[in-house]
């Protein structure tokens, strides 16, 4: 991250490989989610047991609700 003094202010400017990392950071939950979709929909077709996909969704659940709270967190210490 590179700083930028203007006066008595400094301002902070993301690096164009922090802003990729930021990118993929805040779509990956939705891509992993896409791919399981995929994966089960492979599965029902194929008649194969779906036990182990199910406690990945309840997982993925878990981690998009904590990552909604972080969130959530996150932007109250904004104001």
């Amino acid at each position: 991250m590179r700083a930028k003094r203007i006066g008595g202010l400094v301002e902070f400017i993301p690096t164009p490989a922090e802003k990729r990392e930021a990118i993929i950071r805040d779509n990956v939950l939705g891509l992993i989610g896409n791919l399981d979709e995929r994966i089960s929909n492979i599965e029902e077709a194929l008649g194969v047991e779906n036990k182990l996909a199910d406690e990945f969704r309840e997982t993925m659940r878990r981690i998009e609700s904590e990552e909604m709270l972080v969130e959530a967190l996150h932007t109250g210490l904004k104001c």
